[in-house]
């Protein structure tokens, strides 16, 4: 109950915060700021930078590509990067570099994987293999993917290691809430998917002040009732489809 305290005055705080924004753009330029900027290369759609021990970059571009690039903004294509669907929030997102790289030269990609059905966020990890002129993803392995595939949705993306290094945490947009009000006037049963995505936000803040014990048991219960809704939702599409078979 503390938690979801917590949490209600949390969504309270944002929302008071919401209301009290301004508009950027009529901000009137610093006349002098506190750094200094140097345009050293140019990218389509640019989403997230990943510095290498060597002061070098990963830079990955929405619309697909992965760029390595030094300090001079000398930019190499990143070879062998998995396939993408650039589509409204979707493409190629994170790039993260291991807290082991030294010793592994693993990175980390976070992007849209194209399917069945639209796409859906993966977590992918590779061994950055560097050569003269040449830069590629070796040995690129899927550690995570979201299903099912849909039409789009707020993704998330973001990982966090642990300071320790051995675990790693991936974020993962609400995919199921904004589903449901895309589908709305061509799923009948949309709202099973509302509520999936509303029970799992209430689950992020209901387990995270447990104990890892407590946890367990609640995510248990939680996939039970996720998986209830999914089994209902899937029944309902069944009947439609024979409804609409025998209207055939």
């Amino acid at each position: 109950m503390k938690t979801l305290v917590h949490a209600a005055l949390l969504l309270t705080l944002v929302s008071a915060a919401v209301g009290a924004q301004i508009n950027a753009g009529d901000l009137k330029p610093e006349a002098s700021l506190p750094f200094t900027m140097t345009e050293v290369a140019q990218f389509k759609l640019p989403w997230r930078i990943a510095f290498l021990p060597d002061g070098r970059m990963l830079v990955t571009e929405k619309v697909g590509p992965v760029w390595l690039v030094t300090q001079h903004g000398e930019k190499t294509p990143v070879e062998n990067v998995p396939a993408v669907l650039y589509q409204g929030q979707g493409g190629m997102l994170g790039v993260f570099v291991s807290p082991h790289y030294a010793t592994d030269h693993s990175v980390y990609l976070t992007y849209a994987e194209p399917g069945d059905g639209g796409s859906s966020l993966a977590l992918a990890r590779a061994r950055l293999a560097l050569g003269d002129g040449k830069v590629s993803l070796e040995g690129v392995e899927v550690l995570w993917r979201e299903m099912p595939k849909g039409r789009g949705g707020q993704f998330g993306a973001q990982i966090a290691f642990a300071p320790d290094g051995r675990f790693l945490f991936l974020t993962v947009g609400v995919f199921w809430t904004i589903q449901a009000f895309v589908e709305k006037d061509v799923n009948p049963v949309w709202w099973l998917s509302l509520l999936s995505g509303i029970l799992m936000i209430l689950m992020a803040f209901w387990t995270s002040g447990q104990l890892f014990i407590e946890k367990v048991y609640t995510l248990l219960v939680f996939a039970g009732v996720w998986a209830m809704m999914h089994g209902l939702s899937d029944i309902f599409r069944a009947f439609r489809v024979r409804s609409i078979r025998n209207e055939l």
